[in-house]
Parts: structure tokens; sequence; C-alpha cells
């Protein structure tokens, strides 16, 4: 049988009946699984209905002190000087006496346009149009299953192969994940297959969540690892001066996981890149040519996101946390995300950081700025 034979049948067969097994409430289609506990005891349908509003509140409070660029019959924005110098720290973007320079007119535009769609998705008013929680709602089939019950053929053909899914080796994943009650299959972990994308619980590289784009089966998961976390409201108000500690506060909540996977779903060219990392792992280095980009770890987090920006302007365009960080910041006004990176940001005695002639920008970005006092930004 054929994959389009298969999914034809499927989808007549079982999109319009419930999953097996016990019903799951809430979320996908409603067979998200989130009206239940997670497996360390929270309340996963609470914790759901509050973080899709943190996300929109973190990306409404952002795009309101993002002014949108002149139409060319009025003044071009004038911007706060905090939030000139967190779009220059996430994304390489220049000012001029607080307007935007005409270099950096289309990376912002773009940026600006990703937190519409943030916000058109993540609606308060309809919390879970596309969220799973728990990966339980899958089976890992090595083989196609029956049409009939939809349970695994244990003689029929390889899934991976049928569904032409490769791994990073160029070989056919050993099976597919089979969605109870939709149409679609997904991709597992590489490394540890027939634990799904999420991974075991309690492994150390398990995952937060994961999204699941279009063409097909699309949307959020939310793992067990996720459930950890709080909710940006239980934390209230940041602690002002906090320094990084604070920031990562915030940022390690299930508010921000969502937003993370929201930015995911409504852009599918940004991408979790690899860590920005200078040579020899000097943090002090600001010879920002030397950096490189190296893996396993991914540019996650406030410290990374600032340093691709830093490093590498235009790729930071395309990592999902420097949209993230650069929001969180902007929505929560207490945290000290400029800190101390505020060095980096000033240019000899000038007041404002982006008062600077080109040939001072373009001395700060091959490193001739003194940042001896910067301290270490990691801790």
């Amino acid at each position: 049988m054929t994959r389009e034979e298969f999914e034809a049948i499927f989808q007549i067969n079982f999109l319009l009946v419930d999953p097996p097994g016990p019903p799951l409430i809430g979320g996908w289609a409603g067979k998200g699984g989130c009206g239940r506990k997670a497996p360390n005891g929270v309340d996963m349908e609470s914790v759901v209905l509050q973080s899709i509003p943190d996300a929109w509140n973190v990306g409404k409070k952002g795009l309101d002190r993002l002014p949108p660029l002149s139409d060319g019959s009025s003044q071009p924005p004038k911007f706060d000087p905090k939030v000139s110098g967190l779009l220059f720290l996430f994304f390489g973007l220049e000012f001029r006496e607080n307007a935007l320079k005409k270099i950096s007119e289309s990376a912002y535009k773009s940026v600006r346009d990703i937190v519409l769609k943030i916000l058109a998705v993540a609606q308060p008013i309809n919390p879970k149009p596309f969220l799973r929680c728990l990966e339980d709602a899958a089976d890992y089939y090595e083989r196609m299953p029956n049409v009939i019950d939809g349970m695994e053929n244990k003689t029929g053909e390889f899934a991976g192969k049928v569904y032409d899914r490769k791994m990073d080796n160029g070989q056919y994943y050993p099976g597919l994940m089979f969605v109870r009650g939709d149409l679609g299959v997904y991709m597992p972990r590489q490394s540890d297959p027939p634990n799904g994308q999420c991974g075991a619980i309690g492994a150390p590289d398990s995952e937060f969540a994961f999204t699941l784009r279009p063409p097909g089966l699309t949307g959020i998961v939310l793992c067990p690892r996720t459930f950890v976390y709080p909710t940006l409201k239980s934390l209230g108000e940041p602690t002002a001066n906090g320094g990084a500690a604070e920031v990562t506060r915030f940022y390690r909540t299930v508010g921000v996981v969502v937003l993370h996977e929201i930015v995911h779903y409504v852009a599918h060219q940004i991408n979790d890149l690899l860590q920005p990392v200078p040579p020899g792992w000097d943090w002090e280095n600001t010879d920002w040519s030397q950096w490189a980009m190296l893996g396993p770890a991914k540019a996650y987090g406030f410290v990374n996101a600032a340093f691709m920006g830093l490093a590498f302007p235009r790729q930071a365009l395309n990592n999902v946390d420097n949209y993230v960080m650069l929001l969180l910041c902007l929505a929560y006004d207490q945290l000290d995300c400029l800190g101390k990176f505020q060095p980096l940001l000033q240019v000899q005695r000038r007041q404002q950081p982006f008062q600077a002639s080109s040939r001072n920008l373009e001395k700060r970005r091959m490193g001739g700025v003194d940042i001896a006092d910067r301290g270490d930004p990691w801790t």
C-alpha cells in the first residue's frame, strides 16, 4: 500500500473518532491530553491555560515598544534608548540619534513581522487550538499500521522508507511516530527513537517541547520536562538589577517555552542555530570575526542570543531565541538585559549607545572597544 492510499483510508476511518484508550481532554483537536497530570504531578491543563496568555502578553508588550516604520510621509520613528540597545544586542541593528539607520530597516521590518505573526497565533481567547501535552497520544511504529485498526503491522513495510524520512546519516528512520486520532506522523529522536521526540523522562538530553510544521500534522507538543518550570505569572515582577541570573529565571518558564515554539510554528526559516563560541572559549574576546558557531550545543538562552547578535547579526535573524529574548527583555523593563553587555554598546563618552559614526561602529564590530571591566556574562 502506498503512503497516499494509506492516508486516504486512515483519514476516512480515524479522523472522526476518538483514539483508542482513555479519552484525552483538551488541546489539539480535543485530543491533546492536557486535562490530566504530568508525570511529576503538575496539573497540565491549568499550566497550559496560563502559559498561552503569558506568551501572548510577552509578545504584545514587546510589540507595543517596537514602532512601525515610517511610510515616507512622516518623520521616522524615534526609539527608546533601551529598545535600540536591545535591537543592537540581539540583531545588530544600527541607530543614529535613536533613529533606525537605513541599512537596518529591512531587518527591523522582518523582526517586527515575526512578532505580529506570534500574536496572531497565541491568542489567549482560544488558548489550546494546536497544543498537545506529552507524547503518549502517539505510538512508535517501525512498520506501517493496519488500515482496519490502526495498529502496527509487524510484517508490513518499514514506515521510514514509505514516508521517505531520513536521518542525518542518510539512512531511513528505523520507525516513525503515528498520532492516534489524527492524520499524521512525525520523526522521533535519532538517538532514541522508541521514546519519541521528547526523549526518555529524566534523560539529560530530553526535550522541553517541539513543533510539527505544515504541511501535514502541525502544532506544538509539550514534553514532561516543560512541566518542571513555573508559569511566568507565578513569578510576579522581576527583581530590579538582578543581572543575568534574573533574566534566566524568567526565561526558564512554561510561557517562554511556548513562545519559543510559536516562533518555530510561524516562521519555518527560523531555527535553533549552533552556539556562538569565541576562539579558545575566551568570553572576553571581542574579535567577532574569529568567533564560530559550534555544536552540539544550540544558541539557547539569554547569553547565547546576545553573543549571536554581536558576533553573527545576520544569522541572529534566523535563531529562535533571539526573538524570544528581545520580547522578554522588552516586556519586563526591570530585567537588566543590557547589563554586563552595556560596555559593548557604548562608544567612548557618548551617552546614547548608537550615536556613533560608521567608523566607530566598524571598530566595535572588529573588537576595538575596551571591555576589560565587563566581567563574565555567564555568571
